[in-house]
């Protein structure tokens, strides 16, 4: 790839606040995938648990764009 941009956001919520000291683990899964111009969108789904919080601490669909 010659280029990578992080385009933004989606849909970002907060449903947990993080206490200091907490543990974290940050989670990635494709959601779409589809050609644009000159290149290629990726949506992934992000979620932030929370080590023994049964709700995330963050939930967003982060756009990035590939161009080769």
């Amino acid at each position: 790839m010659r280029l990578r941009v992080n385009y933004g956001l989606n849909k970002l919520r907060y449903p947990a606040p993080v206490l200091c000291g907490a543990k974290i683990r940050a989670r990635t899964a494709v959601q779409s995938v589809e050609e644009v111009r000159n290149g290629v969108q990726i949506v992934y789904l992000l979620t932030i648990d929370i080590d023994g919080v049964e709700k995330p601490a963050c939930v967003a669909e982060q756009v990035m764009r590939v161009y080769p």
